[in-house]
């Protein structure tokens, strides 16, 4: 991702994943609330470990000196998005279980 815009990776880290347990809870006829907070933190681990841990680790593999603070960081930007993506995606598929139960009761007769 070293080779992205700041934008588009922010947009990869942050948006696709939400995009996902949208995705996901529109399209799985039986999913619960659960189901976004799920899809989102996966998307956002594998988009992260694609897109930040191994561009990183090749880049270590080649400097001169050794130090491990890629790993700490990297690891804090890990931990603050799996959170962020977890609250966010719980939030989303309430307000979405929500959102489908008013649907289903005014399709229902009286």
């Amino acid at each position: 991702m070293a080779e992205l815009s700041v934008v588009l990776q922010l947009g990869l880290l942050v948006l696709l994943p939400q995009l996902a347990g949208l995705i996901v809870t529109r399209f799985v006829r039986r999913a619960t609330w659960v189901a976004w907070p799920a899809a989102a933190i996966a998307v956002f681990g594998v988009v992260w470990h694609q897109g930040l841990w191994v561009p990183a680790r090749a880049a270590v593999e080649r400097a001169q000196t050794r130090c491990g603070n890629w790993a700490v960081a990297l690891g804090f930007v890990l931990v603050v998005g799996l959170l962020l993506h977890l609250a966010a995606g719980a939030l989303f598929g309430l307000l979405a279980r929500r959102l489908r139960q008013r649907r289903s009761s005014r399709r229902a007769p009286a």
